[in-house]
């Protein structure tokens, strides 16, 4: 099993760090493991539109993505991964400081096919 936990900048220029780290990181990891788990502070906004549907659950708590939640769809898609993060009623992972502003933009993700896992260990 792999497991790595990555974090993304705000800044603007640095939007295209989050496929390329972690595109980075599923080429350096040995095609032997089954299990891989990336934990992330990729300031992704994942959306309810249906193009999502294929990557997350029904509980992401944004109408719309940002570009971050974007490039993190382009990401799971191209590497069969699915966002474990919007599977589950926890939706807040980031909260301004004086309440006004909820976000999920913190997200696991793992390989598709061991999506059951993620699921059984949750309950």
């Amino acid at each position: 099993m792999t497991g790595t936990k990555c974090g993304l900048f705000t800044h603007k220029s640095s939007r295209s760090y989050l496929n390329h780290l972690v595109q980075y990181l599923l080429d350096k990891t040995p095609k032997n493991d089954i299990i891989i788990i990336i934990l992330g502070d990729v300031n992704a906004q994942l959306g309810k539109e249906r193009l999502y549907n294929e990557v997350t659950g029904q509980h992401t708590l944004h109408e719309d993505a940002n570009r971050n939640g974007e490039l993190l769809h382009e990401c799971a898609c191209a590497n069969d991964m699915v966002v474990m993060s919007t599977n589950f009623q926890h939706k807040i992972t980031w909260l301004s400081p004086d309440q006004s502003i909820a976000s999920q933009i913190d997200h696991i993700i793992i390989n598709a096919n061991n999506k059951g896992v993620t699921m059984q260990m949750h309950r």
